[in-house]
């Protein structure tokens, strides 16, 4: 009984000992690269988010999922689609925005932010007949393009001195 009980003891020792030597660590996960342009070629509604951790994620119906395609080459992100399709109520693209320096919209896209952005210096092209409603501490540049003109509605507000605490200004 005893040689039992050492052996069985011996064999659990041993096999504690390989499994903890033979343990591979987890690589930690690799920061997602910013976005600097992003250039939505389809309508789709998208919300732009003050988060550089974050990635690009779809969220909304099957149809959404299947058919929005996102490239990123670089620090550039595409947003476009398989089918020529309106998919602004089907659901979200969120995408992060804290690096974001310009936005091309060439549809009927709805382009949102989540809440505030702080975002130094936005240069936005508009070609398309989209709805852009952003909420940003820091300038924002509207240009429209021969085809299409846009009625900006811009309110700027005082902010207290201690509400904006970022080094990008």
């Amino acid at each position: 009984m005893k040689k039992t009980i050492t052996v069985t003891v011996a064999f659990l020792m041993m096999a504690v000992v390989n499994f903890s030597l033979g343990a591979v660590k987890p690589s930690p996960e690799e920061k997602p690269q910013p976005i600097t342009t992003l250039i939505i070629n389809v309508p789709v509604t998208v919300m732009l988010l003050d988060n550089d951790q974050a990635k690009p994620q779809i969220v909304g119906k099957s149809s959404l999922t299947q058919l929005v395609t996102l490239q990123q080459s670089g620090d550039t992100l595409v947003i476009g689609s398989t089918k020529d399709r309106n998919l602004v109520n089907a659901g979200v693209i969120y995408i992060p925005a804290a690096s974001l320096a310009s936005i091309r919209i060439n549809s009927d896209a709805t382009v949102r932010s989540l809440q505030t952005l702080q975002i130094p210096k936005l240069n936005v092209v508009i070609n398309g007949s989209c709805y852009f409603q952003v909420s940003n501490i820091g300038e924002v540049n509207m240009v429209e393009t021969e085809k299409y003109v846009f009625e900006q509605n811009r309110e700027v507000r005082p902010l207290p001195a201690n509400f904006v605490r970022s080094k990008k200004y």
